[in-house]
């Protein structure tokens, strides 16, 4: 059945000599495999291959069965362009931490709409502002991102429960 969906790409991978593999972290399905058939070849259709770079957002019509592994891509387009994100190294290092941190955290395919569209503004943040904001994104990311996971720091601190234990147990 065919669903429409943005995605943002986290890793691709060759396989074979015209076809890529993609990790892409949906809407509608969480993260997900799909193989991309035919955009590796000399032909001038083959030149759309360039935008599966890891952190480009895409707009997807993409095949989904339930029982398959890696599902198939049907279209693809830009969701996205970005101006600055893959020029700046400040930027494109950060871009590849908050992948990286997705990548290694998000394993099963479960739908997860409020993530991804935080996932996607800070992406889209991280693009559009200067270099010195674009130094603190990650450890903003890492912290909203570990709430969202389930584990935060509370702020809800009193004389039983000090917000440095540490410091206070004897040696």
């Amino acid at each position: 059945m065919l669903h429409k969906t943005p995605g943002i790409v986290l890793r691709t991978v060759k396989y074979g000599d015209t076809s890529v593999i993609l990790s892409i972290f949906t809407e509608l399905f969480g993260i997900q495999s799909y193989i991309v058939n035919g955009v590796r070849s000399s032909r001038p259709k083959a030149a759309k291959g360039n935008i599966l770079q890891p952190g480009n957002i895409l707009d997807l019509v993409v095949y989904h069965h339930e029982q398959k592994n890696i599902q198939r891509i049907s279209e693809f387009k830009p969701g996205h362009i970005y101006t600055t994100m893959h020029v700046n190294i400040v930027k494109n290092t950060v871009a590849l931490y908050l992948i990286e941190l997705l990548q290694k955290s998000l394993k099963q395919p479960e739908p997860d709409p409020e993530l991804y569209h935080f996932t996607e503004k800070v992406f889209r943040a991280l693009d559009t502002e200067n270099t010195a904001v674009a130094a603190n994104l990650p450890l903003f990311f890492t912290l909203r991102f570990a709430a969202h996971l389930g584990f935060h720091f509370a702020g809800h601190y009193s004389e039983y429960t000090p917000t440095s234990t540490w410091r206070k147990a004897p040696m």
